[in-house]
């Protein structure tokens, strides 16, 4: 591993459909200072063979744990995927079947050594398909937000926010507890960038994109009626939460006038 690497791209690995078309958009970067960590959440699948094929091209640390998290508290998968990361200063939470273009990385480095207090970033997102046909394109975000007008935006469904899209700094990750737990993880990436932005807000990359992949596989599109109530339940915590969040951004806003 290059120690001067400020990137950590973390994938929390478990499905191997579209894994390798994953990687191979990690691969082809334009910059290639990061390293690539690989949690594997004791999945069914072999993923070495993949892996094996980009390690010549890419820094790659992978781990394959014997206990299976993600079924049960994928937050918790979340974070000791995290936990193998070295010393990087800046985490990607990526994923095993999305695509991110060809010059995130080098964007990211860019506006980092020009905007060197900013600690959350974003890439603008759009949708495709298992066969990596766009079905369409999210509402883009504004260059900044700041956390009231992220939370009022999420609130009133102006915008889409998921968990690859984003890139935060380690420091302030810790500060903040790291991600607020929520059964199945849901709502749990969302509730964690608004926490984030207190510290500076959110701060969108422009001119490369991420894709994110609409399938059957998705946990969203599972009918599993366990699983419905268990996001129910969720979503209902969430916000309660985010009830709470309000006031809090309201003291934030207060304490720095």
């Amino acid at each position: 591993m290059n120690s001067n690497h400020k990137l950590a791209i973390i994938i929390p690995a478990y499905k191997i459909e579209f894994f390798k078309e994953s990687i191979e958009s990690i691969a082809n970067q334009t910059c290639k200072d990061f390293t690539l960590y690989i949690g594997d959440d004791a999945s069914p699948s072999d993923f070495n063979e993949i892996i094996n094929a980009y390690k010549d091209k890419i820094n790659i640390i992978y781990r394959r744990f014997e206990k299976n998290l993600g079924g049960k508290d994928l937050v918790a998968h979340w974070n000791r995927c995290i936990d193998m990361i070295q010393n990087e200063e800046w985490i990607w939470l990526f994923s095993d079947d999305d695509l991110m273009e060809y010059n995130c990385v080098e964007l990211f480095y860019t506006h980092i050594n020009k905007f060197k207090e900013d600690s959350l970033l974003h890439f603008n997102l759009h949708v495709i398909n298992e066969k990596n046909t766009e079905i369409y394109k999210t509402k883009k975000f504004e260059s900044h937000y700041s956390a009231a007008e992220f939370f009022s935006k999420v609130i009133n469904r102006k915008v889409y926010s998921c968990a690859v899209e984003y890139i935060f700094k380690k420091e302030i990750f810790e500060k903040v507890k790291r991600f607020e737990y929520f059964d199945l993880a849901w709502s749990s990436d969302t509730a964690t960038w608004m926490k984030l932005a207190l510290y500076g807000g959110i701060n969108t990359i422009d001119g490369a994109e991420v894709k994110w992949r609409l399938s059957k596989l998705n946990l969203s599109s599972l009918s599993d009626k366990d699983i419905v109530l268990r996001k129910a339940n969720a979503m209902v915590k969430y916000l309660n939460w985010a009830t709470r969040f309000r006031y809090l951004t309201i003291a934030f806003a207060l304490r720095s006038t």
